[in-house]
């Protein structure tokens, strides 16, 4: 199943003097919630929902645990989860504080099982999805 995108108009930030030009934005199909992904866990294995609902509880404290402490968590196939952190900089050692920390940010690093689906990913153009829901609009009120 192809990823699907529309097209946005974006001006130049850089340089507002020049035109807009577009640019392809992902379209989401769908959202899969917890539990749907659960009750294909369970279907597919000899695991009941409950059993897979609390390994990945688990999964998500034990993440939870390891990164505050500044680990990297790597879960093979699917990837890695780390923090950065991004900061104001200071003259000398001395100059800088914690408070020239600005944020933190969460990263992942796809694993091979994500990366052999990116690379064989096929694409769809399609409506912007505002453009979309107008179009359908006009159609049922007319």
């Amino acid at each position: 199943m192809p990823v699907k995108y529309s097209l946005v108009e974006l001006p130049n930030l850089n340089n507002p003097e020049e035109p807009a030009m577009f640019y392809a934005r992902a379209q989401s199909s769908g959202i899969i919630m917890l539990n749907q992904i659960i009750e294909e866990i369970s279907y597919a294995s000899s695991l009941t929902d409950g059993d897979v609902l609390n390994a990945i509880r688990g999964l998500i404290r034990a993440m939870r645990t390891h990164l505050a402490a500044g680990r990297i968590v790597n879960l093979g196939e699917l990837g890695s989860f780390r923090f950065e952190i991004s900061s104001s900089g200071a003259a000398t050692k001395e100059e800088f504080s914690q408070s020239n920390i600005k944020r933190a940010k969460f990263c992942y690093r796809p694993g091979s099982m994500v990366k052999d689906i990116q690379s064989n990913l096929r694409y769809e153009r399609v409506e912007p999805l505002a453009r979309k829901k107008k179009a359908e609009g006009k159609q049922g009120g007319e």
